[in-house]
Order: structure tokens, then sequence, then C-alpha cells
């Protein structure tokens, strides 16, 4: 089968439809005050490209979007067609700049420095090492940290900053669509928290160089990312996560701007965990990445039947393998349509984010570091449950298993 090609005149008119159709609801229009900065007409987000992110980033400013923030540079190269005001005429002529029916503005910087860039400022934040604490039954350990508060509405200016883990460096307080420039992500999720959504951005093609990116309105404030060494700008809190079997060698970090926290307590009331489940996964699979093994396969149904537990663990304030009902962890797979040839569970209670939760299994004595690197088991599915009237609020439950034609 062949593909049919548009015309030239087909395609221009396509490209005229998208354009009127973005323009239409576009409807204000706001008076360009900024000097002071070398100006690159569609260069929004001030990353120093003109592309699709750009687009977005003026339309949401074009319509008043309360949550929008741009630089003061930003706001000069939002003059898209150099009128001397920014308007939906500006997001036409960004767009046909994309798609190349008129010229590029040319790009400053590919002759002359930025203004203002100094280098990254060689500082380690100090950052105290997670520990653990054995719990007397047969859960997993519990991490007790420091409450933080919640997102405040409004965060300051983005700053230029840079957290450079094993000479990756990793931008800070800019637009998430910054890090798309060198690879795409494996996923993208959203987790709604008290006074806004936090975005996951999730690099996984090296799994043990994972790094999970947190944008809240659009600008990085964090990562949580596999390294053995790293060098965060002041500002930062950092959480160190070290391999308590392997001398205390650190293998990764959470990185989090002062102020603002993916911590559980700060998710917004009646929010589904679902989705730290899945930043547990990719955080497992780095382990066992830097242990010379495979990745474990993402198991959606397996992952329903860990809420399953998860929920019936906080709703009734019990941290066991077998249900309330005294079903054994492995007759529940089954129950639940798990035909299982091996199989194995983790759970835990009391951690803060799925990154310490993943952190506390790794480095227990009593099974679960085991289950995490297990030879037999491809499958995984993972998932968080909260209760504020139980003794530990958040509980956890990671399932494993090998299935009859894996």
């Amino acid at each position: 089968m062949k593909r049919k090609c548009l015309s030239e005149g087909e395609k221009s008119r396509l490209c005229l439809i998208m354009i009127f159709a973005v323009s239409a609801v576009l409807m204000s229009a706001a008076i360009l005050h900024a000097a002071g900065y070398l100006v690159y007409p569609g260069d929004v987000n001030t990353d120093r490209h003109v592309d699709v992110s750009d687009g977005v980033l003026l339309a949401r400013f074009c319509i008043e979007d309360k949550t929008v923030r741009i630089t003061d540079e930003g706001v000069a190269n939002a003059d898209a067609n150099e009128d001397g005001e920014i308007s939906t005429d500006d997001m036409s002529y960004l767009l046909r700049m994309i798609a190349f029916q008129v010229p590029m503005s040319k790009n400053p910087y590919l002759t002359e420095p930025r203004p203002g860039t100094t280098s990254v400022p060689d500082i380690t934040t100090a950052a105290e090492t997670t520990t653990t604490q054995e719990s007397t039954t047969e859960t997993t350990e519990t991490t007790v940290q420091t409450e933080t508060e919640p997102l405040p509405e409004t965060t300051t200016e983005a700053q230029s900053e840079v957290l450079i883990a094993d000479q990756r460096e990793l931008p800070l307080g800019r637009s998430i669509s910054v890090l798309n420039r060198d690879a795409q992500p494996n996923e993208t999720l959203t987790v709604y928290y008290q006074n806004g959504n936090i975005i996951f951005s999730i690099f996984a093609a090296e799994p043990e160089k994972t790094t999970v990116a947190f944008a809240f309105q659009d600008d990085i404030f964090g990562y949580y990312t596999f390294c053995s060494d790293y060098t965060a700008p002041e500002g930062y809190d950092v959480t160190e996560f070290r391999d308590q079997q392997k001398g205390n060698a650190l293998y990764a970090v959470l990185v989090q701007k002062s102020g603002l926290s993916i911590a559980f307590p700060n998710l917004a009331e009646g929010v589904e965990m679902t989705v730290h489940g899945k930043l547990a996964y990719y955080a497992t699979n780095g382990v066992r990445a830097i242990n010379g093994m495979n990745g474990f396969i993402w198991d959606e149904e397996l992952a329903k039947v860990a809420m399953l537990h998860s929920r019936e663990m906080a709703d009734n304030n019990f941290c066991e393998h077998e249900s309330f009902d005294g079903t054994k962890f492995s007759d529940r797979l089954l129950n639940n349509g798990i035909d299982w040839q091996a199989c194995a569970e983790n759970i835990d209670y009391g951690y803060r984010d799925p990154f310490s939760a993943v952190n506390g299994w790794y480095n227990s004595t009593k099974g679960h570091r085991s289950n995490l690197l297990h030879e037999k088991c491809t499958r995984i599915g993972v998932a968080f449950a909260y209760n504020p009237e139980s003794d530990h609020d958040y509980y956890g439950t990671q399932d494993f298993y090998r299935g009859w034609s894996d």
C-alpha cells in the first residue's frame, strides 16, 4: 500500500485551517513592555529554540491562563511578528514559523553568549541519608521525616539552575518541554496535589540511569535520578538513597525545590494513588538494572490486585500479607485472575513517597530485597492507598509473578 501524499496546496490549506482553529480561541492581547534582552522572536520559554512548546506557552499566555508564568525575556520573545504587541497574530505567526511558511527567526545564541548566564555553582546540598527501622510484623520498614508544607500558590521566577548527576546536567526552573529535545520520555503522568497539578516525566531508556522529572505549572522543580555522585544548587532539598548492603553506596537521589514536595501528605483530598505505583515500578527497574538484571514488565491487572490489598490494609488498619479475611496472598492473586507459575509480594506502611518505599524494600533484611531482585518473576504491579484515620496513613503493596506463558 502506497502512502497518498498531499499536494503543496493541500498542505498549505491544512496548515491554515489549523492556524485559524487555534486563533479562534485566543481572544486577548497584551501590550509589550520589555527590554534589555537579546530578542529571539518566538522563543517564549527561553530555551534557545522555537518549537511547538513555545506555541503552547504563548497560547496559554494569550488566553490569560492565571497559572502560566513567562519571564521578562520570554515576554519580549513572545512578539513573534515584531509589531510591538503580543496578540493572537503572534500565535498565528509562530505556528507559520514552525510550519516553515514564514522565515524562522534568527537564533542570536548561536553566535553570542546568552546574557546573564553564569556557571553552575559547585555546591552539594547537605542531605540526610534515608534510614529504615525494622517493623515487628512481616512488613517492610517505615521512615519518619519532617512534615513538609503544602505547595505554595505561586512560585518565584524560573531560574537557570542545574542538578549535576554523574556529569549529566539536569535543568531546574525551566519548562519541562526542554527535556524532550534530547529524548522522548517513556511516560508522562499527572498527579493532583493540594495547590496544583504535578507532571512526572519519566526517562528510562537506560534503566540504570532512570530519571523522573517533576514539574509544577510547567516548571521543573525536582528530580528522582539514579547516580553515584551529584551536585545540587542551593535552595533544593536532597534525600539520598544508599545501598546499605553494599557499603552504603549512593545509588539515587530525590531533589526537590525547598517548599515544594511530591510527598503523599501534599496530595489533593481524595486523589487515587495509582500513578505512584507506576513511579515505584520505574524505581524498581532502576534498582534491578544497577544489579545487572532485566526489568520487570508492568502488569495493569496485577496493579489492580495490589491496589485492592493496599486499600484493604488502609481501610482496616492492618499490614499483613494475608487478606483481612485470612486469604493468603498467593490465593488472592489466583482469585483475581492472576494464574501464576511463581509469585512474591512486598508490603509497607508509613512511607511518604514511592521512591522512599522502594528504597525501604531494597534495604530490607526480611526478603523484600530478594523479591525486588527476583530471578524467576517477570511481571510487577504496585499500588499505594491512604487512610488518615489509620495508624500509618499510607500503605503499599508490590506484587510480582511469572505467568505460565512467560
